[in-house]
């Protein structure tokens, strides 16, 4: 009489869409926990660059800074694509004195 009581209950289970979702949670966490780690593996390392605007490898780096912080020269460290853009800080930006839009030349 109780096998059966108990086959009933886990026909009965079976036929609900949540017990079989629940069934599959441990095989997801696993998954999950490899994801976390691998994550956490790059980010103990050296993190990855932004997405080069020319190519769109994810090796695009801050090459150098001029001009007291106003110029940065960006860099694609892809051997493939390996160009660079300038972006400039003190064109258009308002002068620290007199509160002016520049349109470029001298700050000072």
């Amino acid at each position: 009489m109780r096998m059966g009581v108990l086959d009933d209950v886990r026909k009965w289970l079976n036929d609900v869409p949540l017990w079989k979702e629940l069934g599959t949670i441990p095989d997801r966490t696993k998954a999950l926990e490899e994801k976390v780690a691998a994550l956490e593996a790059m980010l103990n390392g050296k993190r990855p660059g932004d997405v080069c605007p020319f190519c769109g490898a994810q090796s695009f780096r801050l090459d150098r800074v001029d001009m007291h912080g106003d110029r940065e020269v960006w860099k694609c460290t892809d051997t493939a694509c390996g160009k660079s853009r300038e972006i400039r800080h003190d064109l258009n930006a308002k002068n620290r004195r007199s509160g002016t839009a520049l349109l470029g030349g001298n700050r000072r």
